[in-house]
């Protein structure tokens, strides 16, 4: 071989050039065997040695709870269904089942218990040969046992009632709840069941003018009204789906339509009649979009002929189904006074019978009639009573044979400052036609 000199400050040192011991086969085969050696001594000591481990909060799943029902005992909601678990054997299996505690079954069997208290149970622990290869087993496993307590149970159907805590913005109203379920069975001990009045759903929105929609938790009052601790109660819905409208309100001026007549005209009408509406306005509410088309108006609920003689009218209050009558008034009341009129009675026998039916004959049993007429004083003196008409219009009256009473209608002929106040009839006789 050659030899390449080095230089050094101290002392010359000879590289050989030549292959590196690294690419030789022997160094690989001695790295594999240490490399094997490695892993057989990890899988060995580290793999399947065998080990001790505590698996927490495993849950336990009670057996014949149903047989517990039917005699009217339950366990109590607050009781531990869970147990801490002492395990050993293989380290990686116990790794496996660490990663999956839901497959081991703790259980204990509840059929043999006839009376409320607080009762020991022995757990039966089940680890699955499926998960471990048979490889983990559980320390001391008649050792574990859970305290429940048994209570005597209850259950009933309660109303889920709404309650608003909020506020609506100027010119709105909340509405009546609608809620969903509108009751729910609750279950638990005899005697917090017993407390509870209703359940109960709260909407504390503030500045609300618009309906509220949304899912509200369940709380469950007493009759006082006071909150009941609902962690021992087994309810079937924990929660509801509420809607609590919200509506525009308004307040609706009341007015009436009046008829001239009886010497009330246009002109006189301010100076001779006062009148008075009981109520004159009402609260309504409603959507904004039908309301706001009334702000401003005014609800006619009637009309009325001043040519009656009557002081008192009644009227139904009819509204839009669309609105609500917040107010709960269904009737107006209007009183009206008609005074600086003079009154003067005048008799007349122009009696007239138009619009007869056919195949009968009709005749006037009535001649003359008593009218009174009213207007102003010196207007009333040059009323005659050749200016009265009564006309009896037949157009509607029945057709049988005999005698009736026909409303009539009273015509005064002349410039309308004066009129007929009251309502009249005359008597007519009808006969078939000969």
């Amino acid at each position: 071989p050659r030899y390449w000199p080095i230089y050094s400050s101290r002392k010359k040192v000879k590289v050989t050039m030549g292959k590196r011991i690294t690419d030789s086969k022997a160094f690989n085969i001695v790295l594999a065997i240490l490399i094997a050696i490695g892993l057989w001594f990890y899988v060995t000591v580290e793999v399947n040695s065998t080990t001790s481990a505590t698996i927490y909060n495993v849950p336990v799943t009670i057996v014949n709870e149903d047989v517990l029902t039917s005699r009217g005992l339950m366990i109590a909601p607050s009781s531990e269904l869970a147990v801490d678990l002492k395990v050993y054997g293989n380290r990686n299996a116990i790794s496996r089942i660490k990663s999956d505690k839901d497959s081991i079954t703790v259980s204990v069997d509840v059929a043999d218990v006839q009376s409320a208290g607080e009762k020991e149970f022995q757990c039966k622990v089940t680890v699955p040969y499926t998960a471990t290869g048979g490889s983990v087993a559980v320390q001391d496993q008649e050792s574990y046992t859970v305290q429940l307590l048994i209570e005597r149970m209850m259950n009933k159907q309660v109303e889920v009632r709404g309650n608003f805590t909020g506020t609506v913005a100027e010119g709105f109203r909340v509405g009546d709840f609608i809620i969903t379920p509108s009751t729910v069975e609750i279950k638990g001990p005899e005697e917090l069941i017993k407390n509870v009045d209703h359940a109960q759903v709260t909407v504390s929105r503030q500045d609300l003018s618009e309906t509220y929609t949304g899912e509200l938790s369940i709380t469950f009052i007493d009759a006082e009204g006071s909150e009941v601790d609902g962690s021992d109660i087994v309810t079937d819905a924990e929660s509801a789906s509420v809607v609590l409208p919200v509506y525009m309100t308004l307040d609706l001026p009341l007015d009436v339509r009046f008829v001239y007549g009886g010497g009330v005209t246009a002109d006189n009408f301010n100076d001779v009649v006062s009148y008075e509406l009981s109520p004159d306005s009402i609260s309504i509410s409603g959507a904004a979009e039908d309301i706001q088309p009334l702000e401003g108006s005014t609800k006619i609920v009637g009309e009325i002929d001043l040519s009656e003689l009557k002081d008192t009218y009644e009227f139904n209050l009819v509204l839009d189904p669309a609105l609500t009558n917040d107010s709960g008034m269904t009737k107006v009341t209007v009183k009206v006074k008609v005074s600086g009129l003079e009154t003067r009675t005048l008799e007349t026998n122009d009696i007239e019978i138009i619009n007869k039916p056919a195949g009968v004959d009709v005749e006037k049993v009535t001649q003359s009639l008593q009218v009174q007429v009213r207007g102003p004083a010196e207007l009333l003196d040059s009323v005659e009573a050749y200016q009265l008409r009564v006309v009896a219009d037949l157009q509607d009256a029945a057709q049988m044979p005999g005698q009736f009473n026909q409303k009539v209608k009273i015509y005064l002929d002349g410039d309308g400052k004066c009129g007929v106040v009251g309502e009249y009839s005359i008597v007519i006789k009808v006969t078939a036609a000969s």
